[in-house]
């Protein structure tokens, strides 16, 4: 798929990622893994939204992004987790203190 605009908002590209999700997975089989890759990628100043996007949405968006960016630089990736990243047999909190998400032995 490709999205019809240019942004590097991470809400943006979860709802167009939760849509293509949607629409190629069969909800009755069990999935072993996900794989996304992006290409084309442009540097920020090609952003463009179309008529209809709210854009104080897009700077609520971009100011919680950076907000969180500054907090993660000043206290650790730890500092802002998600719940999920608190269950049994999540690998964030782990991953988060290795070299590139691996082992460093």
């Amino acid at each position: 798929t490709k999205l019809t605009y240019i942004t590097n908002l991470y809400g943006f590209i979860i709802d167009d990622a939760k849509k293509l999700f949607d629409s190629l997975i069969n909800k009755n089989k069990l999935i072993r893994r996900i794989g996304y890759a992006f290409g084309g990628i442009k540097p920020l100043s090609y952003e463009q939204y179309d008529l209809f996007t709210d854009l104080k949405e897009v700077e609520k968006e971009k100011k919680l992004r950076g907000s969180i960016l500054s907090i993660k630089d000043k206290y650790g990736k730890n500092s802002v987790l998600k719940a999920m990243d608190y269950e049994e047999n999540a690998t964030a909190i782990i991953r988060n203190n290795q070299i590139g998400g691996h082992n460093s032995e």
